[in-house]
């Protein structure tokens, strides 16, 4: 490998014009082939073996006919463009690491499981095949609807729903509730959710109810708590999560065994709130969206330990989504995927929450304004957060979870692709 590394540094040694941007990332490529020379080849480099020696000016003085040379010129030539000891091994790790390891990289368990998107919204720019398409390419065996996007003068968001169902079948579960109430909201304000009687509410409860009764459809994502948390004016406010919107939502989607997803930021009264409603009514689910947006994984646990009846999804708290709103808020980024200059990872505290509780996770895409976003999303959930867990906890949260409480016809494709963790090989 020294020997390699030796020659290949003398090539790239040969003077020749580079734009600025190329020179210093040469700088940082001919600093890794050196850390290579003088680890396998310390003769070459004038060092006695065993006693290889770092790229300083000594060094650089005796593997003179090779890469030192062209790295003393440029940094003669282009005094700002020097990098810094420490930025150089950084990159250098980075191309050794890409280089040893690559030859032997193999997909993990957590890139290629079935996954059930529990919270995605269909977008205006979506069409049904294209959505149909990347669900194939990343292996999504289910999409479950917080509520499609309606198009004016096109199609209204229950039509836009059902469009994908018709195509996708049972891989597609289409979602009633969110523009109904949005449009109650708009015309007679908080009252709607708070009023007793309200004519508004019960009209708006009867139709979701009807709707549910039409199989399979699911509850649209709720928003008693978007106080910054939404693209919508309207649902920018706090309403009681515990008032009498909320409980007759939930009894009306208990009958049909169906979950109440909420998007609700953490304020203090929200979750009492919330807390209450869940305790008055254990047999009704709730999955908080994205869960608790803005919340802390130990008050998650607090919630999670107290009510059975309470799941969440992981949607919107990863990159690329969540990453604008952290550099102000830091709590709303739980998981990234890798990138340039970062490993994949999930907080340590959110992935021992999951780890506890691995029967009460899913995840979702959300609302995505690209393919590219979409493709960038599924893979940090992949990387971010699928491949930090245990293989049993990693296939509930992919799919398994969403499967039982939603009542998911289970395609073969999936139950094939999917081998039980507890039968999986170690790496």
């Amino acid at each position: 490998m020294g020997q390699v590394a030796c020659a290949e540094a003398a090539r790239l040694a040969r003077p020749r014009t580079r734009p600025a941007p190329s020179r210093a990332i040469h700088a940082a490529v001919m600093h890794c082939l050196l850390l290579v020379c003088e680890a396998f080849c310390p003769r070459r480099l004038g060092a006695s073996p065993g006693k290889a020696r770092g790229p300083g000016p000594a060094s650089a003085a005796r593997c003179r006919p090779f890469a030192c040379h062209h790295a003393a010129h440029l940094n003669k030539a282009q005094p700002s463009m020097r990098l810094t000891v420490s930025l150089r091994l950084a990159v250098a790790t980075a191309f050794l690491a890409g280089s040893v390891f690559a030859q032997d990289a193999r997909p993990p368990a957590a890139a290629t499981l079935p996954l059930a998107d529990v919270h995605f919204h269909l977008m205006t720019f979506m069409t049904p095949a294209d959505l149909k398409a990347r669900m194939e390419k990343h292996n999504i065996q289910w999409t479950i609807s917080a509520g499609a996007f309606g198009i004016p003068d096109v199609a209204t968001p229950m039509e836009r729903d059902a469009g994908a169902q018709q195509l996708l079948k049972d891989r597609y579960i289409p979602a009633t509730g969110l523009y109904e109430t949005y449009h109650a909201e708009r015309k007679v304000g908080v009252r709607l959710y708070t009023d007793q009687p309200s004519p508004e509410r019960e009209e708006l409860l009867r139709s979701i109810e009807e709707q549910l009764a039409v199989q399979p459809r699911v509850v649209a994502e709720m928003v008693p708590n978007a106080e910054s948390s939404s693209v919508l004016p309207t649902f920018r406010r706090r309403i009681a999560t515990d008032g009498p919107y909320y409980r007759q939502l939930l009894t009306v989607a208990k009958k049909q065994g169906r979950p109440v997803p909420m998007h609700m930021q953490f304020h203090r009264e929200s979750v009492q709130q919330l807390s209450q409603l869940l305790q008055d009514q254990p047999d009704g689910i709730v999955l908080l969206s994205h869960c608790g947006k803005d919340s802390a994984a130990k008050d998650v646990r607090v919630m999670l330990e107290k009510h059975p009846n309470l799941y969440c999804d992981l949607s919107f708290r990863g990159a690329p989504l969540a990453t604008a709103e952290s550099r102000q808020d830091p709590a709303r980024l739980i998981f990234w995927g890798k990138s340039l200059f970062q490993s994949a990872g999930m907080k340590p505290e959110w992935r021992q929450l999951v780890e506890d509780h691995p029967d009460r996770f899913m995840v979702g895409i959300d609302d995505v304004h690209s393919w590219g976003i979409y493709d960038d999303t599924v893979t940090a959930i992949r990387e971010g957060v699928l491949a930090q867990l245990t293989p049993a906890t990693a296939e509930k949260v992919a799919f398994r979870n969403a499967v039982r409480l939603f009542r998911l016809a289970a395609p073969d494709a999936a139950v094939a692709g999917a081998e039980p963790a507890a039968q999986q090989r170690a790496p």
